[in-house]
């Protein structure tokens, strides 16, 4: 009785720290916030992400690619490359966790005449809802500071809401 006892105990800890990869796809809402030596200006827009990562125990790395679709006449576009790490707290197991961590990347900001392109650094923190098995929906908030600068106007922050599903394979 014990051999079996034994043997459960270590399938379920072998089972619980399964490490697995995903991908995702989410879309929200960015918000970037420019500031000049006269004004202050928030260009609000829609943008959609790419995301390669790897989960570990209670936590996960991962790649993202965000692309803000630009409904701005005077932005081109606004591309993002970031690397995270969160920490995950599964509050049901399988079915529900938090997560949280930093965030730091590359942002491509181009518009009428100016190049705010510069390095970024921030967090991330959200909800992860397991669907059925290697299927998940997720939603976070993204706070990130922008180091892009170009004739007086300074990239100051970006704050993203997003939601998206997350494929485990």
């Amino acid at each position: 009785m014990k051999r079996v006892a034994f043997c459960l105990l270590i399938v379920t800890a072998l089972a619980s720290a399964e490490n697995k990869d995903y991908f995702s796809f989410n879309a929200g809402n960015t918000e970037l916030r420019m500031e000049s030596s006269t004004e202050k200006t928030r260009v609000d827009d829609t943008q959609y992400s790419f995301t390669l990562g790897h989960y570990y125990d209670n936590s996960r790395v991962s790649a993202r690619y965000t692309y803000v679709d630009s409904g701005d006449d005077n932005f081109d576009s606004n591309h993002q490359l970031s690397l995270a790490y969160d920490f995950i707290l599964p509050i049901i197991e399988d079915t529900f966790s938090l997560y949280a961590g930093p965030v730091a990347g590359y942002s491509r900001i181009k518009g009428d005449g100016i190049n705010l392109s510069g390095f970024h650094y921030g967090g991330q923190a959200g909800a992860i809802v397991g669907v059925v098995e290697n299927i998940e929906v997720e939603a976070g908030y993204r706070f990130l500071m922008e180091r892009g600068n170009n004739h007086g106007i300074d990239a100051e922050y970006s704050k993203t809401w997003y939601a998206g599903i997350n494929i485990l394979f």
